[in-house]
This record gives structure tokens, sequence and C-alpha cells, in this order.
């Protein structure tokens, strides 16, 4: 639908629409989740495992990752050397800290 299409709806037809489209969006992704849980369900089969077998191998493999470096000033901020490096890292080396300083 255009934008000009849009300009010749009146407020109320532009509510409608968009609570149309809202429940249109929750029903697209009620599918999605739908067709990944089947899926998943699949793996699971080919595997002779189970969901809940998978989803325990998921949780170690997660809690495997070690802690690399966390800051002293605070040490709940912790970051394992993995992904993108967090906020309170980049402002720490920003002020010409090193990355050695945080090494656990």
């Amino acid at each position: 639908m255009s934008n000009s299409n849009l300009d010749d709806l009146s407020v109320e037809q532009l509510e409608n629409l968009a609570k149309d489209a809202q429940a249109k969006i929750k029903q697209k992704q009620a599918e999605g989740l739908k067709d990944a849980y089947l899926q998943f369900k699949k793996i699971a089969k080919e595997n002779n495992s189970t969901i809940e077998e998978i989803l325990k191998v998921g949780k170690k493999a997660h809690k495997e990752s070690r802690i690399a470096y966390r800051d002293p000033a605070n040490p709940k901020n912790s970051w394992a050397g993995r992904g993108r490096k967090p906020m309170w890292l980049e402002e720490a080396l920003a002020k010409g800290k090193k990355l050695e300083d945080f090494a656990v």
C-alpha cells in the first residue's frame, strides 16, 4: 500500500488498518514459532533425542564460556572475550586502559 493510498484513509480507517496489521503480525509470529518447533522436533527425532535433552546440552555449552575479563571497579561487569566488547570495556579502553588490565 502506497503513502498516497494511506493519505486517503480516515483516522478510523487507519486505526482499523493498524489493528488488523498487528493481528496479522501476531498470527505470522505464532506460525513461525510453530514451524520452528516442528523443525526442532524433527531434528531431535533424527538424532534419537528429545527437545529437552538438546536444550540441556545447549545450557551446558552456554555455561562453559569462561569469564576472561572483569571490571575491577564493578565485578558484575564481565566478558568472555567472544563477540562484541561490552560498553564498559570499550569506554575503559577509550580512556587509555589496556585489555590486559581486565584479564582474569
